[in-house]
């Protein structure tokens, strides 16, 4: 399990913020509104960011684990969930547009506040619904396990060979698909 990669998907579910911030901070600069120190610092470190995560999420998704990391489970029912990005951008995303990027005030307390809330998702979520994912063709898997646990599954569909299915963990509750076939 990785902190981290929960994180990382944690922060690229919030994409469409980040890009917008990036167009609000692109514009002051262009218009040269006021001193851009807030803008360009904002600027180079949301994309360092972004780019970041965007390459530990495809190494996740790319890259075989070592075999130790990865474990099977047999799937008894396995349910796509459908509406769950639409839902997390409303609830979470939208209002968090009410901050004015261009301002170190507005910035400090905009980074509290999507701090507390990555921090809470990474810690229990392990992945909120990502934007980024679902372009890539990637969902979210809600599974019942013999073990009787419900995961939650990342994967552009799940298969299972006899019921089994080989995933890596993100946090306790939530796995990328690896294969469904025995190695």
């Amino acid at each position: 399990m990785s902190n981290r990669l929960a994180f990382q998907f944690a922060f690229l579910s919030f994409l469409p913020l980040w890009l917008s911030a990036l167009l609000v901070c692109l514009q002051s600069i262009v218009l040269r509104e006021q001193p851009i120190w807030t803008e360009a610092t904002m600027l180079i470190l949301v994309s360092a960011m972004i780019l970041f995560a965007g390459v530990e999420v495809w190494r996740a998704f790319h890259k075989e684990p070592p075999p130790d990391e990865i474990d099977s489970a047999i799937v008894v029912q396995c349910e796509k969930q459908a509406a769950v990005t639409s839902e997390f951008l409303l609830a979470c995303v939208l209002p968090l547009y009410t901050f004015d990027f261009t301002k170190w005030c507005s910035v400090a307390q905009f980074a509290f506040v999507i701090g507390s809330i990555l921090f809470l998702y990474a810690k229990h979520y392990g992945c909120p619904p990502n934007v980024v994912l679902e372009l890539c063709g990637i969902s979210c898997f809600k599974c019942q396990f013999t073990d009787g646990k419900e995961r939650f599954v990342l994967a552009r569909s799940v298969n299972p060979v006899d019921g089994r299915i080989y995933m890596k963990a993100v946090s306790d509750s939530v796995f990328i698909l690896k294969t469904s076939k025995v190695a």
